[in-house]
């Protein structure tokens, strides 16, 4: 089971909404002592990254727990809104079985952050393409982080029950060609800080 979160932090006005889409739970922050690796192209996950402890009675091999996270703030002008959002890996709550790091199951994990990536670039695209108006940036804002939230869910998912948790060869290997494509096709929206504007 792959832990998924999303976070929005807003200052237009203030807001802080951490879901974690698991639980469907809200909090405000992440927990003292989480360490996070900001998705790069250029910086794969080793299994030193994999720092938390696996249940004894887990199913599973790995565990990868990615997200992504949403700040937005001001521009001078007050129309004009900064946003970063990046797709992130959590280090001490991501764990693997000491007796499994095969490259393989590796490859399988770094795909789960993928998959994060891959939805952080298709709600950047979404919110380059919306006409947002001042009333209500905020609860758009918000519609559109569940909205993208969910998705991943659904997305990680499948993922895994197709794979059957990378046990199934053949459908791993399609999914290795399709998470590919998908990055590929969304590289456009691979810049993590970019602005919109409020009408």
């Amino acid at each position: 089971m792959k832990k998924l979160k999303s976070t929005f932090r807003s200052k237009y006005p203030f807001i802080i909404i951490l879901s974690s889409i698991i639980s469907f739970s809200f909090t405000t922050l992440f927990e003292k002592g989480d360490i996070k690796i900001y998705w790069s192209k250029d910086k794969l996950l080793t299994w030193d990254d994999f720092n938390g402890k696996p249940a004894k009675s887990s199913a599973y091999d790995a565990d990868t727990d990615a997200g992504f996270e949403l700040h937005t703030s001001y521009k001078s002008d007050a129309r004009s809104i900064v946003i970063e959002l990046q797709a992130y890996f959590l280090k001490n709550k991501s764990c693997v079985k000491q007796d499994k790091k095969t490259d393989y199951l590796l490859k399988h994990e770094q795909e789960h952050f993928d998959i994060s990536e891959i939805h952080a670039r298709k709600f950047r695209k979404n919110l380059m393409e919306e006409k947002f108006k001042e009333k209500t940036f905020s609860k758009k804002l918000n519609e559109l982080n569940s909205k993208y939230t969910n998705e991943q869910f659904k997305y990680q998912q499948l993922y895994d029950k197709e794979s059957d948790h990378s046990r199934n060869e053949k459908k791993q290997l399609e999914w290795d060609v399709k998470i590919a494509k998908d990055l590929k096709e969304l590289d456009k929206y691979s810049e993590p800080n970019f602005t919109v504007e409020v009408k």
